[in-house]
C-alpha cells in the first residue's frame, strides 16, 4: 500500500542521540519535522555511556544539560588529560544512552515533533519539480509495510 504525505522541511532518520539533537535543534527553529528511526523502541541496553565536556556545553546552550544531569550521571575522573588546569574540575560523565535519548524526545513532544518507528528509507531523488521541497523521500514502515512519499 502507499499513499503521499505531508511536506517535511527536514527528514532525520535515525533516533540515536545525533539524531535527536539535530532534530531537537530544527524543532526549536520550527521547522517541519519528519524523524524515523528502524528500531522499534529507544535504546534499553547499554550502546554509547560517555558525554564529553563540549557536549555538555551543547546540551546547556539547548536547555537540556539539567534534565541530564537530573539522572546523576556517574563521572569519569581516571582521564588523562595533555595539559590539564591544575584547578580543572570539570570531567566527562558516563549515562546510560537510553536516558540521554529519553531527554531529546521529551524536549521534541514540547515541540510536537515525535520519532515514527520502525521506519526505513526506501530512497530518495531530487526532482526539481518544486523549488521549496526539492527532494522526495519514500519510507516504509516496517510493523505495516506502509510506503509513505
Amino acid at each position: 500500500m502507499s499513499h503521499s504525505a505531508d511536506k517535511y522541511d527536514v527528514v532525520i532518520i535515525g533516533a540515536g542521540p545525533v539524531g535527536l539533537l539535530a532534530s531537537s535543534c530544527f524543532s526549536k527553529w520550527r521547522y517541519k519535522i519528519k524523524h524515523i528511526d528502524k528500531r522499534p523502541l529507544p535504546t534499553k541496553t547499554g550502546r554509547a555511556g560517555g558525554i564529553q565536556l563540549r557536549s555538555l556545553e551543547l546540551l546547556r546552550n539547548l536547555g537540556l544539560k539539567r534534565k541530564i544531569m537530573a539522572r546523576e550521571p556517574a563521572r569519569a575522573y581516571d582521564v588523562a588529560f595533555w595539559n590539564p588546569l591544575p584547578d580543572d574540575t570539570h570531567s566527562p560523565i558516563l549515562l546510560h544512552q537510553g536516558h540521554i535519548e529519553k531527554g531529546f524526545i521529551k524536549e521534541l513532544a514540547k515541540h510536537g515533533t515525535t520519532v515514527d518507528r520502525p521506519w526505513t528509507v526506501l530512497g530518495f531523488k531530487h526532482d526539481g519539480k518544486d523549488n521549496a521541497y526539492p527532494v522526495e523521500v519514500t519510507l516504509r514502515d516496517l510493523d505495516t509495510n506502509i510506503v509513505q512519499v
